[in-house]
């Protein structure tokens, strides 16, 4: 019996650190792109600075960091209405029939109306660079 205990000890205490691992290298991660942003903001602060000056550089940064937590805002409350309007019996296996929703096909139309417009898109641009660099 003890011999059970201590194998179930070894494996709770080697995924414990397995997921302090992990989790540490999640902190970890968010700390340095918290860094990188702040050194992305810098220069983008300078830059503006050097074109606009300091207090319109400040404005226009913070004008732009107010309108991203405003968004973030936005996306938070309509996912969190969209989490307390879903039902718990749309998860279920047996909730649905079992045919394919009639949404499906114009989805698929949408999408494949998207992807030919961005193949036409990309092949006028290659005809186009390949006129500029002389290569009929």
């Amino acid at each position: 019996m003890a011999a059970i205990i201590a194998i179930l000890a070894t494996r709770l205490k080697s995924s414990l650190r397995n997921a302090a691992i992990v989790y540490g290298l999640i902190v970890l991660g968010g700390l340095i792109g918290l860094c990188a942003m702040g050194y992305a903001l810098d220069a983008a602060h300078t830059e503006l600075d050097i074109r606009y000056g300091t207090v319109s550089a400040s404005l226009i940064l913070s004008g732009g960091l107010f309108l991203a937590a405003i968004l973030s805002a936005v996306t938070s409350m309509a996912l969190r209405w969209r989490m307390a309007n879903k039902r718990p019996a749309d998860s279920s296996l047996y909730s649905h029939a079992p045919y394919r929703a009639p949404s499906a096909r114009q989805l698929l139309v949408g999408l494949g109306a998207a992807a030919a417009v961005c193949g036409v898109l990309s092949a006028m641009t290659s005809r186009k660079l390949r006129y500029r660099l002389g290569q009929k």
